[in-house]
């Protein structure tokens, strides 16, 4: 059973008129562990848990990125989510209806910091990347695009969003199976907008991998350049899951703040 959390409206926060303060209050109650630096026992595309080998060493990459290496040419994730953090929030804010919408604010904020300080870092890496083109909603049940209003809780941004270019092929699907890349899953409305340019794909949590994966083949197919996806979390086991590097991530998720000058791509990998 997941041991999801609950959260309040800070006191005065009506009152915000800064980015800085829905990151400090982010972070001050510990919902935004970096992901960055990262190192060995993380997989190198998609910086979750890898499997150990039989000599005692780790695989480079993981069990599902080895196929979306295809499509995708890295993923940056902000901060780790666990059940009792990022994903409560996100758990509350898709899910628990307009009491929660103020945590809208704090997602938004956290976004538009990483993107003012590491944008650059993407774009040095990967093209220079001025489209991100945002998921559509996963569930049929959700009776609101929870990451338009994300990016519509801040006024200016450091490039230019799309929420439509990506739909499903079919509006009654729920999500492409996990660890598989669905090449006809999703479409790309508008090719012409994405051929020849480097897209960043933005979705709020990392888990398979899946869906942006599929949505990521169908830019490409488009005629993308490259897509990077960004995501505000990537999703790590609670403990005792057993498998590969899983404890080790999660240790040392609980052990980490927000580092807001290192991201996955200038963080120095050890």
């Amino acid at each position: 059973m997941r041991a999801y959390r609950d959260f309040r409206q800070p006191e005065g926060s009506a009152d915000w008129t800064t980015t800085e303060q829905w990151v400090a209050w982010a972070d001050s109650v510990r919902i935004i562990p970096s992901v960055a630096p990262t190192d060995e026992r993380t997989c190198d595309l998609c910086h979750g848990a890898v499997g150990i080998r039989g000599d005692g060493g780790f695989y480079k990459t993981c069990q599902h990125c080895q196929s979306y290496r295809q499509v995708l040419s890295a993923v940056v994730p902000i901060a780790y989510s666990m059940s009792d953090g990022l994903e409560s929030v996100l758990h509350r804010y898709k899910d628990w209806g307009d009491s929660y919408s103020w945590l809208s604010y704090p997602l938004a904020c956290v976004t538009w910091d990483f993107l003012s300080r590491h944008l650059e870092c993407i774009q040095s890496a990967y093209g220079r990347s001025t489209l991100g083109v945002v998921m559509p909603v996963g569930s049929r049940d959700r009776t609101f695009n929870h990451m338009k209003k994300v990016i519509d809780s801040v006024v200016s941004w450091p490039l230019e969003w799309h929420f439509d270019l990506i739909q499903k092929t079919d509006p009654n699907s729920d999500r492409p199976g996990r660890g598989r890349v669905e090449l006809d899953f999703y479409q790309i409305t508008t090719p012409q907008a994405v051929r020849g340019r480097d897209i960043l794909i933005f979705d709020d949590t990392w888990t398979s991998g899946s869906s942006v994966a599929s949505a990521a083949a169908g830019l490409r197919r488009a005629g993308a350049r490259t897509v990077v996806a960004l995501t505000i979390g990537r999703q790590i086991k609670d403990p005792n899951s057993g498998w590969g590097t899983s404890n080790i991530l999660y240790e040392r998720a609980r052990s980490r703040t927000y580092s807001r000058e290192r991201c996955v791509i200038c963080a120095e990998r050890t």
